[in-house]
């Protein structure tokens, strides 16, 4: 799954490029990983302050048409919301913090070639601003700055 960037999913019939309600969803979720992402919060982010009048309905029926289309039973439901269930290393904001941390311990290490290495693999996972493919990311925008913070 990848965020920095568009936000696309792979899956078994290829790479999905996600756009609209559904990108917002997914970028909700991702953004709280490993955490759950507050039901109030996804709905705030999906439909402001207008949102639909059974919203907690609308929700689990946007949830459902992700799983379907995409991203399969790896949205589950952890008490106050919504959560990925996937390995760190399969959602690339996660992965890129991971590798820029990798690097720091190696530069403090001593070992600057395979520092270099894993700035060089952290960056290759950029692919523009996180989550690009939503419109509206001011929901967003602490984790984006955190992001764009960790990159340098």
């Amino acid at each position: 799954m990848r965020v920095l960037g568009a936000i696309e999913v792979d899956g078994p019939a290829g790479s999905t490029r996600l756009r609209g309600h559904q990108a917002m969803l997914l970028a909700q979720i991702a953004a709280a990983y490993p955490d759950a992402a507050d039901t109030a919060a996804i709905d705030h982010g999906l439909w402001g302050d207008a949102g639909p009048p059974d919203s907690s309905g609308a929700l689990r029926v946007a949830v459902t048409r992700l799983r379907k289309r995409v991203i399969g039973e790896a949205i589950v439901f952890a008490g106050h919301g919504y959560r990925l269930d996937l390995p760190p290393d399969q959602v690339d904001h996660v992965r890129f913090e991971c590798l820029v941390d990798d690097a720091r311990r190696l530069h403090r290490d001593g070992d600057h070639a395979a520092a270099l290495v894993a700035v060089e693999r952290a960056l290759r996972l950029w692919r523009g601003h996180p989550f690009a493919s939503v419109a509206d990311a001011g929901s967003l925008a602490g984790v984006t700055a955190h992001l764009h913070e960790v990159r340098g």
